[in-house]
């Protein structure tokens, strides 16, 4: 299974690629036309003329990735359409990159709100039940029950890994 876990930023070039290009030439075009360091371990995605294959180029410690999909049926979406006439690419992120592997218009798709984050100086996740979020304490509210439960922070400013 291909993870973009461990990739920063992910661009999907506007102009359509030659589908025999390579690492050096893809490189190449992401320096030249996409204005980028191919070396940041970012994900460069480039899509063929006819939509059905995509190529994704990433750099990893030690040396270049380069995947190909190719559709049976069916094709990716446009990403000229997600882009201003000015710009070289569009950037996404890993989740919508999933989605546009499985065929999914992420630009036309409706998200839902599943999870909360705290505003203040202290974000916390907040994994709420019944859609309330959790006071300052933590509590459900003033009523004193538990409706939600707050995880906290792991790291320097929570003092450990707790």
């Amino acid at each position: 299974m291909l993870s973009f876990a461990t990739v920063r930023r992910v661009f999907i070039a506007r102009q359509p690629q030659d589908m025999r290009r390579g690492i050096d030439t893809l490189t190449s075009v992401v320096v030249s036309d996409l204005g980028q360091d191919p070396y940041t371990g970012d994900c460069f995605v480039f899509l063929g003329r006819d939509r059905r294959r995509l190529k994704a180029l990433v750099w990893e410690e030690g040396g270049f990735w380069l995947c190909l999909k190719r559709l049976e049926a069916g094709t990716f979406a446009d990403p000229a359409r997600w882009c201003r006439a000015d710009q070289s690419s569009v950037a996404v992120t890993p989740a919508e990159m999933h989605a546009l592997l499985e065929g999914i218009d992420v630009r036309s798709a409706r998200y839902r709100v599943r999870q909360g984050y705290r505003v203040g100086e202290q974000k916390k996740f907040v994994k709420c039940r019944r859609g309330r979020t959790a006071d300052a304490r933590g509590d459900g509210g003033a009523d004193g029950r538990r409706h939600c439960a707050v995880a906290r922070g792991v790291g320097a400013e929570s003092g450990g890994a707790g």
